[in-house]
């Protein structure tokens, strides 16, 4: 009798820079936000670096009622705060939080950008996967660009591929999205082996700028589905969203 393999119902996972410059509106960012509501159950940010920005946000995703919603970072704590993942409290519980530096504050250049990465437990099943958002340094990917520039783009990839490299050390599977600032025609740029280059990184759906990718755990696959972009002409912000729907399953041993 051969025994089912465990996994997760197919779950919307999405990633969005909700702009942050020029700041938005109340009005625009509650916009925004409830779009994303209705688009995902857990989801990744950037941009989002405004105190207030993370008190509309209990508006438009409370903590409380019918569905309620959980962040990592719990709120505004700076720079720190800029890359939160969120999620949906009914279906996933946060097991461990976890960011990394990818360059320190560059005064009129750019403030200190940090990766961040959720450990979600997914409430069905018990499955366990790692959430992740980033957001690198704007206008250092051309020799035109300044030289402080360009090298801080390379850091920020340094410092992301070690970041993916102690995600997927842990055997968790991973799942996430960044700004990157990075056009398509450099997409060999991103990191493309994670854990040692023993897995590797799948990116979905049209690379440029924002990429949406997985990474399989050791012992849980990611399947994918239904790669979709959320269009900016639907949001206030000028980025377009993307979508698509993930679950975990866990690999039969032979």
């Amino acid at each position: 009798m051969t025994t089912p393999a465990v996994r997760t119902t197919w779950r919307p996972f999405g990633g969005f820079n909700v702009k942050g410059v020029p700041a938005m509106s109340q009005r625009q960012v509650l916009h925004d936000l409830r779009i994303i509501r209705r688009n995902v159950v857990v989801a990744s940010l950037q941009e989002f670096k405004h105190s207030r920005y993370w008190s509309w946000m209990r508006r438009a995703l409370p903590r409380t009622g019918r569905q309620p919603w959980r962040s990592y970072p719990d709120g505004y704590r700076g720079p720190r705060s800029s890359q939160p993942v969120i999620w949906r409290a009914r279906v996933y519980d946060l097991v461990e939080g976890r960011q990394r530096e990818l360059h320190g504050d560059q005064g009129a250049i750019s403030q200190a950008r940090y990766v961040t990465a959720a450990l979600l437990r997914d409430r069905a099943t018990g499955l366990r996967c790692w959430y992740v958002s980033a957001h690198f340094v704007v206008r250092g990917d051309q020799p035109s660009d300044t030289e402080r520039r360009r090298t801080l783009l390379e850091q920020d990839l340094q410092e992301f591929e070690l970041f993916l490299d102690q995600l997927a050390d842990t055997g968790h599977p991973i799942v996430g999205e960044l700004d990157a600032n990075l056009p398509g025609s450099q997409a060999h740029r991103m990191p493309q082996v994670a854990g040692n280059g023993i897995r590797r990184v799948r990116y979905l759906g049209r690379r440029g700028i924002e990429y949406a990718f997985v990474v399989d755990g050791s012992d849980v696959s990611v399947e994918t589905r239904n790669v979709r972009e959320v269009a900016d002409a639907r949001l206030y912000t000028d980025h377009e969203g993307r979508v698509f729907g993930h679950r975990l399953v866990v690999r039969r041993a032979r």
